[in-house]
């Protein structure tokens, strides 16, 4: 009683995606096992090292029919200004495309367990508005990315 440790464990990647986002402890002790549920915060899920090269956006982009879009404020809203709030957190540039007065920027990252994250994000000069579409093997990570995007944009 009254004692505290800290302890570091390997993370399986068993179950569902929908679930991953779910961290689930069982903890045994002489009184018995005491079961938690958390929420991992959604960058933890991102593996960092991963690439998502032009090619394979593009592939994985057009194979993929179904998406999700929203309207973000956007603290900055430039290219240099978005690439320079999401990569620190693995989600990597991929390409620009300009369509005047828009500009589309492309932007991946993959799952620790291997699922691409694709992000096109509309920037329209003078307008702090961005419009994000965001398309995956897993639909059940559209929300949980978009709302990532949008408390990490503003």
């Amino acid at each position: 009683p009254g004692v505290r440790h800290a302890v570091k464990l390997p993370l399986s990647l068993g179950g569902p995606v929908a679930n991953i986002l779910d961290l689930q402890i069982a903890l045994k002790s002489n009184a018995g096992v005491a079961y938690f549920t958390d929420q991992l915060p959604f960058d933890r899920i991102i593996n960092k090292a991963a690439t998502v090269e032009k090619q394979e956006f593009l592939n994985i982009w057009r194979t993929i029919s179904q998406e999700s879009s929203t309207a973000i404020t956007l603290s900055s809203p430039t290219e240099a200004g978005v690439r320079a709030k999401l990569e620190p957190h693995g989600i990597k540039f991929v390409a620009n495309r300009p369509q005047p007065p828009a500009l589309h920027v492309y932007s991946a990252a993959k799952t620790i367990n291997g699922h691409s994250l694709l992000i096109e994000i509309v920037l329209n000069p003078g307008s702090p508005q961005g419009n994000v579409c965001v398309r995956s093997e897993a639909p059940q990570l559209y929300q949980p990315l978009q709302a990532f995007l949008q408390q990490t944009l503003q």
